[in-house]
């Protein structure tokens, strides 16, 4: 069972990211997270292979829960999907070993199922 997480604050834009996941693949888990804690908590019982994380959550930063993550769950592919297109934020992301940077007004349903389907297998 391929399993994927998305951590998004915006119950609308993490709604349509689940329903477009769920809606092409068939054998897709996916779980939903609002703030940072909760996706941490998730990924530690779900066991994600992939989570798309918003830079700007309520109470962390993606970059910073991406970083705990992958300190915890070094094979788990982490991908970023955020409003915030900054140099230094796409330097990070690299540095953490993250798998995709995507903005969210360019970023295209089809560039997210690409992600999940190369991504997600564990």
């Amino acid at each position: 069972m391929t399993k994927v997480l998305v951590a998004e604050d915006n119950m609308h834009f993490r709604r349509a990211i689940v329903e477009t996941l769920s809606g092409a693949i068939p054998d897709l888990q996916v779980e939903e997270a609002f703030s940072g804690q909760e996706a941490f908590d998730k990924t530690e019982k779900f066991n994600p292979s992939l989570i798309i994380i918003d830079i700007r959550l309520p109470d962390a930063s993606g970059l910073d829960l991406a970083h705990k993550i992958r300190a915890q769950h070094p094979s788990t592919h982490i991908a970023i999907l955020t409003s915030y297109d900054l140099p230094e934020y796409r330097q990070r992301a690299a540095e953490l070993g993250i798998v995709c940077f995507l903005v969210k007004d360019q970023a295209t349903p089809e560039e997210i199922l690409n992600l999940v389907t190369n991504y997600s297998k564990g």
